[in-house]
């Protein structure tokens, strides 16, 4: 499956690469990109229903996001010691009459830290006049993607948004 490997930075990158310039790339890679089929058109008879409200704006940030450059950077830890503490994190909030703390939130909590510890981490990307810039946020809003169960065994992503979340305890 293309994109998802060990090496799909590299097919993006190169991707970029033939956007860009389609000479830029190895004739291989020209070939394997040239075969992707073109979006799918709307046959005879199919209605074509506008996008409007939340489902147009995902689209438009879906869209213009490809133009961000991206990084990614994954890391392999241990979670043995974070699961035996939200084991006692949860014993003692239950002794206390509290919800118990799921991983979401201890992974939440820990990026926070880390964006408080490194500012750089809360940044953005513009570009004004045709000149790019860094925007250095002062508070943290921040998202994270949870995956909940819906109706009939479906599932659907969730996106909560912490308003100022550097400044919210951890109650």
């Amino acid at each position: 499956m293309p994109g998802s490997g060990i090496n799909s930075w590299l097919e993006d990158e190169l991707r970029e690469r033939y956007r860009h310039d389609r000479q830029e790339v190895d004739p291989d890679w020209r070939q394997q990109f040239e075969a992707v089929p073109p979006p799918p058109a709307a046959a005879p008879g199919d209605e074509l229903v506008p996008l409007r409200g939340a489902a147009a704006r995902i689209v438009e940030n879906m869209t213009a996001s490809l133009s961000i450059p991206v990084a990614t950077s994954q890391r392999i830890i241990p979670v043995k010691v974070v699961d035996e503490n939200r084991r006692i994190i949860n014993l003692h909030r239950g002794l206390q009459g509290g919800s118990k703390v799921s991983y979401t939130h201890l992974i939440t909590w820990g990026i926070l830290k880390a964006i408080e510890a490194f500012p750089a981490l809360n940044a953005a990307y513009t570009e004004n006049n045709g000149q790019a810039f860094r925007i250095q946020r002062r508070g943290i809003n921040f998202g994270i993607a949870i995956d909940l169960a819906g109706r009939a065994g479906s599932r659907s992503l969730v996106v909560p948004n912490l308003k100022d979340a550097g400044n919210l305890d951890f109650q």
